[in-house]
């Protein structure tokens, strides 16, 4: 009777141990593997679901930076290439000129460089009837590159602005620093000043 006992007991001991075996070594593992799946599947369905949202912003996003470069394209001859600098500054000069304006001071300023571009500010003082300078003014406005008007001071003697006027115009033209022809040779020597008309 004993023996069967411990048959019993052994038996029970062995069935114990094999349903432990069982539970850690292939139940729980299954268990985490299943979790494990279940996260990967509901991460590839929400992925799945968020991919027509996330074709609209590529799209949108496309057309954003076609509308850009076509901007670029239309827009581009407004940034004078570095080697057209100097035909820039003559081009002021002559319009001045031909606005009957006498340039009295011209000088450039130190340029701020960015990316892409150049700002290169300048200095110029006039003298000359209000006419001529809205004329001058008029012509800057509609050059076809372009110049930015910073800062305009008018002094006259006289009242009503009838006589002659000076006038201090602190203006900047940009150049392309993505031209290579002639850039590094622009940028070293310096901007010669206008030559008193």
């Amino acid at each position: 009777m004993e023996a069967q006992k411990r048959d019993g007991i052994l038996l029970a001991i062995g069935i114990a141990l094999l349903v432990a075996g069982f539970i850690f070594l292939i139940y729980m593992p299954g268990k985490n593997s299943e979790a494990q799946l279940q996260l990967e599947i509901q991460t590839a369905e929400a992925a799945v679901e968020a991919a027509p949202d996330r074709l609209v912003e590529i799209t949108r996003l496309k057309n954003e930076i076609d509308a850009r470069s076509e901007y670029l394209r239309e827009t581009r001859h407004v940034v004078a290439p570095s080697a057209d600098l100097h035909r820039l500054v003559r081009d002021v000069a002559d319009l001045a000129k031909i606005a009957d304006l006498t340039i009295t001071r011209q000088e450039p300023g130190r340029p701020e460089t960015f990316e892409t571009y150049e700002r290169v500010p300048f200095r110029l003082s006039v003298e000359g009837k209000f006419a001529g300078l809205a004329h001058f003014l008029y012509g800057l406005e509609q050059e076809s590159r372009l110049i930015q008007i910073d800062e305009l001071e008018l002094n006259s003697k006289e009242r009503r602005n009838k006589g002659v006027i000076t006038g201090d115009i602190r203006f900047s033209v940009f150049v392309d620093r993505t031209e290579s022809s002639d850039s590094n040779e622009n940028r070293a020597s310096p901007i010669r000043p206008f030559a008193d008309t």
